[in-house]
């Protein structure tokens, strides 16, 4: 007796062919050889039975078939070959409604027929494709690879991202030596109504940078390179700059609201049960600053970067997920049916912080504090309640002033144990 796997290639009644690849491609029908598969739609008039009527009549999805030749042989030494179900993700698809006609006999269908994504759906009337989700891309070992969607969201810059590095106008500092002379080297020039004053030496210009940097008016500019001259420590910035002058832009409060808006292509969902986040709104890989190689597309693979605005919470004081006295007015109650507490972004600021001294003090531990008063500054996202800031306690006066300490003692005073915020 002849084993079926090795009969030669001819009419084989004892195969269900589910594929005719008799055509160009995998997916052709071919010249329409391969088994038909049917839904019974109607109750024959003769007979009474059920029949395939015409709009029951169809093919198996070739997209969702594979056929593999394995590198093994079977127990009878004919080459293994197997049929395996594929799942079809059709990220570039057509993305639309369901049309008339493309669902019929009541099944569930939310989408185009022309997307030929597999369906997942559930048992409560939702269907979804998986490109909400994942998409198959291009990979660094010149295959392909799973990667999770994410949507690209608004992004506001931080604090000071504007700053050009603009000077008030009668300022002017040259960090250069021009010429052997003293009055040649690095200076501070500043011209007022009674001429110009100048302020020599690398500590003058570079106190006189850092005032700027920090949004000094030109008042502050020239009291600071003149410390810097004089080796003393330089006065309190006060930050009264014009505008005009290049001061590096104050908080952008969200007076209207997110600018977040529904998008007709949803991608990277996070489902707790009973909310939705987008990954969106933490990470934007469109922020990394480089790639450390590419895919077999050609597609730059790199750091996954976190949003400066990416929000940050914990639960409100009293340890509940809602607020406790359900005040939608209460500055730390959620306004928008989530959960109570506080949430918001760590405050960057994009001002670079190589013009600061570090200083040679001693170190102090720090807080992450929340700072109502920024809520909803500097950020596309909105629904902030507060930003967090590092806080430190300073307990000297500063700059010093008053006689020095004894030889071993300090500047610092101790405060009440008891209130340890106290001023």
């Amino acid at each position: 007796m002849t084993h079926p796997s090795e009969t030669k290639a001819a009419w084989r009644p004892d195969l269900f062919v589910m594929v005719d690849a008799t055509g160009s491609e995998w997916e052709d029908q071919g010249m329409l050889f391969a088994g038909r598969v049917g839904v019974l739609t109607e109750i024959s008039d003769v007979h009474r039975g059920p029949v395939v009527g015409k709009e029951g009549s169809g093919i198996f999805d070739p997209a969702c078939l594979r056929w593999h030749v394995l590198s093994a042989e079977t127990p009878i030494e004919t080459v293994d070959r197997r049929m395996s179900i594929a799942t079809v993700n059709d990220y570039d698809g057509v993305y639309a409604d369901v049309k008339d006609g493309q669902a019929p006999f009541g099944q569930v269908e939310w989408f185009d027929a022309e997307n030929r994504s597999t369906r997942e759906r559930d048992l409560a009337g939702r269907v979804a494709i998986p490109p909400s989700f994942r998409r198959v891309t291009d990979s660094e070992d010149g295959r392909y690879a799973i990667a999770q969607t994410l949507r690209e969201l608004e992004i506001s810059e931080a604090e000071g991202t504007e700053d050009d590095g603009k000077l008030p106008e009668g300022v002017q500092i040259v960090t250069e030596a021009t010429g052997p002379a003293t009055n040649q080297g690095p200076r501070v020039t500043i011209t007022g109504t009674g001429g110009a004053v100048n302020f020599f030496g690398s500590a003058a210009v570079a106190a006189a940078q850092r005032a700027a940097a920090l949004g000094g008016s030109i008042a502050d500019i020239a009291a600071a390179a003149s410390a810097g001259a004089r080796g003393v420590a330089p006065p309190e910035i006060t930050r009264e700059r014009d505008p005009d002058d290049g001061l590096p832009p104050g908080p952008d409060a969200d007076a209207d609201g997110p600018a977040i808006q529904p998008a007709d292509k949803p991608a990277g969902y996070v489902h707790n049960g009973a909310r939705i986040g987008l990954t969106g709104s933490f990470f934007s890989p469109a922020l990394a600053l480089g790639a450390w190689f590419a895919g077999k597309e050609g597609t730059p693979i790199g750091p996954l970067v976190a949003r400066h605005d990416g929000q940050f919470g914990m639960p409100n004081d009293s340890g509940g997920a809602t607020p406790p006295d359900g005040d939608a007015d209460d500055a730390d109650d959620a306004d928008d049916g989530g959960g109570g507490g506080h949430v918001g972004r760590i405050l960057f600021d994009s001002r670079d912080a190589a013009l600061l001294t570090e200083g040679e003090g001693k170190f102090v531990k720090g807080w992450m504090f929340r700072d109502s008063s920024r809520a909803n500054m500097d950020t596309e996202l909105g629904f902030e309640s507060c930003q967090w800031r590092p806080v430190i306690r300073v307990d000297s006066k500063l700059p010093p002033g008053g006689d020095p300490p004894p030889k071993k003692g300090t500047w610092m005073d101790l405060r009440d144990p008891d209130d340890p915020l106290s001023p």
